[in-house]
């Protein structure tokens, strides 16, 4: 399964799901998605779901193909709110992924109330999960957390083949990191959507 997550800094929603829209073609059969960052204030903006639907409408993109990412900083508004707001999302057929999770301050009983898909396990405890028996526990403890609440794992940061094994066998279900690629820009990844079809 190809997962491509693109870090965007500034508010990019158009310009991403233009260059989703223009790949649509070309896509490979097993493309998931594409996630795009968002920051607290962004997320909070009381615009937020209509700039969002104007853009999914003004791209024709297919919404199976986005993912939202949030900071847990991103989700420590009321939970009426929170709830609210990734509902609407999810409406939409958006999928909605936690960055760097294990940083912050997620409560479980929280985190079981929002409608999340995916959970992305921060590098800090990646890095050294072969070396550490603590971030290994800690890993193990969020892969099994998520299992039970039908979330999906991602381990961000991988670089050694030996890290990705063990995430493996820890039922993580995907990877991230510069062990499978470096980051890239648009012409690069459509480059590569286009060679994987060659390919495939």
């Amino acid at each position: 399964m190809l997962i491509v997550f693109l870090l965007i800094q500034r508010y990019q929603q158009q310009k991403t799901s233009k260059n989703l829209a223009q790949n649509k073609k070309i896509l490979a059969k097993d493309f998931n998605r594409i996630a795009i960052n968002i920051s607290p204030a962004q997320f909070n903006r009381p615009d937020f779901i209509k700039k969002v639907q104007n853009t999914i409408k003004s791209t024709g993109v297919d919404t199976k193909h986005l993912e939202i990412e949030l900071t847990e900083s991103a989700l420590q508004e009321s939970t009426h709110f929170v709830i609210e707001k990734l509902n609407a999302i999810k409406a939409l057929g958006i999928n909605i992924a936690i960055d760097d999770f294990g940083t912050g301050y997620s409560s479980l009983s929280r985190l079981k109330a929002l409608p999340i898909d995916l959970l992305k396990i921060d590098r800090a405890f990646v890095t050294d999960i072969c070396n550490n028996h603590e971030d290994l526990e800690i890993i193990t403890a969020i892969i099994k957390m998520a299992s039970a609440l039908n979330i999906d794992t991602l381990a961000e940061g991988i670089e050694k083949e030996n890290q990705a094994i063990t995430l493996k066998e820890l039922s993580c279900n995907f990877g991230q990191g510069f062990l499978f690629s470096k980051a890239i820009d648009a012409p690069s990844f459509t480059h590569s959507l286009i060679s994987s079809n060659l390919t495939t």
